[in-house]
């Protein structure tokens, strides 16, 4: 499975084999793998080279190590949707290092299905942001956003690659989010997607579309994300009282079908 002819170092062939079967599944969150000397000589290689993949992988948190033990597959981190929580916040809570690399910055007139979404009209002014959202400097997510620029004229002049919006709608502009309705479903990652997310060939992303709602019931935002499965897996928690949850395809009432 490891080609000595390739220019590539063998150990990170060896380290590429890995993700690929972590990918497919090959070992659940907390299993150990196969041990140094079952690498050594399933692959042929020296154990220096087995050890060199293993200790990358524990420094990217994908795989853990316990002297003595061998390695084993790292827990990965649950992110709880909650709507009007922003992706900074959960950050925080976790100890992760948030950035952004800014792909959009712009003004942008409605289109027809914007207008719908965001309860405005046609050609209205909106505030287009793209973002790949980065966790310890690893890109986990794509978020394409639109917000109203009569209600937040300045936002453009920000810092988008370090601000958190919403606290900026909060703390600049004086809107406080109410209510977010979101859409969730998955599918096959684009090109772009792959490229961006460092995505395999056939991967798929999970998507949330979310509109959100100011305490007037009026649409403040509408975000469109494509997040990376393994990195930024996403779970939902509903208690008794919550009955706005949808998961999957959304209806005619306004929340985004496809994106605009």
């Amino acid at each position: 499975m490891l080609n000595r002819d390739s220019e590539v170092a063998l150990y990170r062939q060896l380290k590429t084999w890995i993700l690929g079967e972590l990918e497919r599944g090959a070992w659940a969150e907390g299993s150990a793998l196969p041990s140094e000397r079952a690498m050594v000589a399933e692959f042929n290689v020296s154990r220096i080279t087995v050890r060199q993949a293993l200790r990358e992988l524990v420094g990217e948190g994908v795989l853990g190590s316990v002297p003595g033990k061998g390695f084993f597959v790292a827990e990965r981190p649950k992110f709880v949707l909650h709507g009007l929580v922003s992706l900074t916040g959960l950050a925080r809570e976790r100890g992760l290092i948030l950035s952004n690399r800014l792909l959009a910055a712009r003004t942008t007139p409605a289109s027809a299905a914007l207008a719908r979404q965001m309860g405005t009209e046609v050609g209205a002014s909106l505030i287009h942001v793209a973002r790949v959202r980065l966790l310890d400097g690893v890109p986990v997510s794509i978020q394409s956003l639109w917000l109203p620029e009569r209600r937040c004229r300045g936002l453009l002049d920000e810092d988008l690659e370090r601000a958190s919006i919403f606290a900026l709608l909060r703390e600049r502009f004086g809107i406080h989010l109410a209510r977010a309705e979101s859409a969730i479903s998955a599918r096959l990652a684009t090109k772009e997607e792959q490229r961006v997310l460092e995505l395999g060939e056939g991967a798929a992303v999970l998507t949330v579309d979310q509109r959100t709602l100011d305490q007037d019931g009026e649409p403040v935002e509408l975000s469109l994300s494509a997040h990376h499965p393994e990195r930024f897996p996403v779970s939902l928690v509903q208690d008794a009282s919550d009955t706005h949850l949808r998961v999957g395809m959304a209806d005619a009432s306004g929340m985004p079908e496809t994106q605009p």
